[in-house]
């Protein structure tokens, strides 16, 4: 059963968590083929034919019921967005919130390995629930504001294409200060712009203060320097790695996340539109950003 790898404390448990447009996608389909004894997953509870292939959705609507994976995600019951929106405004406690999370997986089935890596963004309102589980760790990817969201502009986040925007009920919910239980009357009058910065700035903030908490557990990495094969980042690649392997990386492995990291799932090419920070963006969280080096 799924639920024995999440309180197996003999098997790592390693969380990579962002605000998307981060190379989840990447580490959640290629780590497990570069790194014997790692199970890598990317959003195990999402139904993408195209990821997947046939016979993966067959699998994963089979295991987890199609019944949970449509119906129930669609009356916001269940999947990881959901649940992370309901914990963040406080609509569940822990045990739920544990129970509902190892629920969305119990289609991954027995899994033998040393570690399993999780890379969703859409975990990023239970991270101090999945630290209670044995022998975990949350590793936390921020990107520069301007890129990520140049980068989501390309999508329809926030849009009137976005359907879940316009919809914006039971399970059709993006962030949003009210979705994510936070008072902010200027939320109706921002530009797509300014409400992709405003969910930059709340998640750059929370993952500040779960590093702070849980400083054992918890890192915070720039995108930037884990996708960058210099000399520069090199230490910070290897430190990366290390916690994925639970210790120190040989040449050969880092020589192998470097040709990983070559490759760019997902990736959106170009620079994409001008982006400007608004006022009260810099303002609010000039320290943030001075802090993570984006300053």
């Amino acid at each position: 059963m799924t639920t024995q790898v999440f309180h197996n404390p003999q098997i790592r448990k390693v969380f990579i968590v962002s605000g998307g447009r981060t190379a989840t996608t990447l580490f959640g389909h290629r780590l497990a083929a570069a790194f014997p004894g790692i199970y890598s997953v990317h959003e195990p509870d999402r139904i993408d034919a195209v990821q997947r292939g046939a016979a993966g959705t067959i699998a994963a609507l089979a295991g987890q019921g199609a019944w949970r994976m449509g119906v129930l995600k669609g009356l916001g019951l269940a999947g990881t967005r959901n649940l992370s929106l309901k914990r963040a405004r406080g609509a569940i406690d822990r045990g739920a919130a544990l129970d509902w999370f190892i629920a969305d997986r119990r289609h991954l089935g027995t899994i033998d390995c040393e570690t399993y890596v999780e890379a969703n963004y859409q975990l990023f309102g239970v991270v101090p629930d999945l630290l209670t589980l044995p022998d975990s760790r949350a590793i936390l990817l921020l990107r520069s504001p301007i890129t990520w969201i140049q980068s989501w502009l390309r999508k329809k986040w926030y849009s009137q294409q976005d359907w879940l925007t316009r919809l914006d009920l039971l399970g059709m919910k993006r962030i949003t200060p009210k979705n994510v239980g936070v008072a902010d009357a200027r939320w109706d009058g921002f530009t797509r712009v300014e409400k992709l910065a405003w969910v930059w700035g709340y998640l750059a903030d929370s993952f500040a203060r779960l590093q702070a908490a849980h400083p054992d557990q918890v890192t915070t990495y720039r995108f930037e320097d884990l996708t960058t094969r210099s000399p520069e980042t090199a230490a910070t690649r290897s430190a990366f790695l290390e916690i994925l392997l639970g210790r120190k990386p040989g040449d050969d492995e880092l020589g192998r996340y470097d040709n990983l990291i070559g490759h760019r799932d997902n990736a959106t090419v170009g620079e994409g539109p001008d982006v400007t920070l608004p006022g009260w963006f810099i303002e609010q969280y000039g320290e943030l950003l001075a802090h993570f080096d984006y300053g």
